[in-house]
């Protein structure tokens, strides 16, 4: 059984530098897999599920 622990890295997580590494390397991964027409669901959720229902029906008043 193997056991992992989390530990403090040596780095400074928080700092700009640091924090723009990592959004470059975001940012080369959705590239990457755009072209197999595939993005991380947290970028497109709001276009796929609308704040409110759009619907194209329209009351009929008799």
């Amino acid at each position: 059984m193997s056991v992992s622990s989390a530990r403090k890295s040596s780095g400074k997580a928080g700092t700009p530098a640091a924090s723009k590494n990592v959004e470059a390397s975001r940012r080369a991964y959705y590239d990457r897999i755009s072209a197999y027409d595939m993005a991380p669901l947290w970028e497109v959720l709001r276009d796929l599920v609308p704040r409110e229902p759009v619907t194209q029906c329209v009351p009929a008043i008799w």
